[in-house]
């Protein structure tokens, strides 16, 4: 039996990365429906860690007190927000408190996936690659991109953003220069549900 890059048997563990609006989400529902994948998203694990009782709740509280905490005891966003935003030192700070506990959660569930032997591919779902160290564990990276106006209309459509929040937000992503160097595979998700499927069959090939 082929092993991957874990030692893993049997089981495709897929990076799924991309830009805000590129679709990611889309694809990886695509993936669960059509092809037997799990997905974990690393944004639901992160939130889960820094929730009261998580470990990064614990680190961030300890570190900046009890005034970061709400009146039900959860992390204020805004609160932490300003002090990430206001100084680098402090942003790779909070980092180091979240991403490495989320990349150990994140394998952690792969093997209980892989235990339970029930499907085809793992898909682990992130905008940020390289905090995920999506390098280290998956056999595969995808590249979800799509068109600037196709990226604007879905966030104007889903989220109500204004074109000026809206390219804030893509301005500050990585380049596609940065996901190509650690993406093999790239999916256009500016053309549909067809579209995604056809790509699909051919990059999981």
């Amino acid at each position: 039996m082929k092993q991957n890059k874990m030692g893993w048997m049997n089981v495709k563990v897929l990076g799924m990365t991309g830009s805000v609006g590129s679709g990611k989400s889309t694809v990886c529902h695509v993936m669960e429906e059509e092809f037997n994948a799990a997905v974990i998203y690393t944004d639901e694990v992160a939130k889960q860690l820094m929730s009261k009782g998580g470990i990064s709740h614990r680190l961030i509280t300890e570190h900046y007190g009890t005034q970061i905490l709400d009146q039900a005891g959860e992390i204020n966003r805004e609160a932490l927000a300003k002090i990430v935003f206001s100084d680098d030192k402090e942003r790779l700070r909070v980092n180091s408190f979240s991403h490495p506990y989320v990349k150990e959660a994140v394998i952690k569930k792969i093997n209980e996936l892989k235990e339970k032997g029930k499907v085809s591919y793992i898909v682990v779902e992130t905008a940020l690659p390289y905090e995920a160290c999506l390098t280290e564990f998956c056999d595969e990276i995808i590249y979800v991109t799509a068109s600037d106006q196709v990226r604007r209309e879905r966030l104007k459509s889903s989220r109500g953003y204004s074109d000026e929040k809206i390219t804030k937000m893509l301005n500050s992503q990585l380049s596609e220069d940065a996901f190509l160097k650690i993406c093999k595979k790239v999916l256009d998700n500016s053309k549909g549900m067809t579209a995604i499927k056809e790509q699909l069959k051919t990059i999981l090939m």
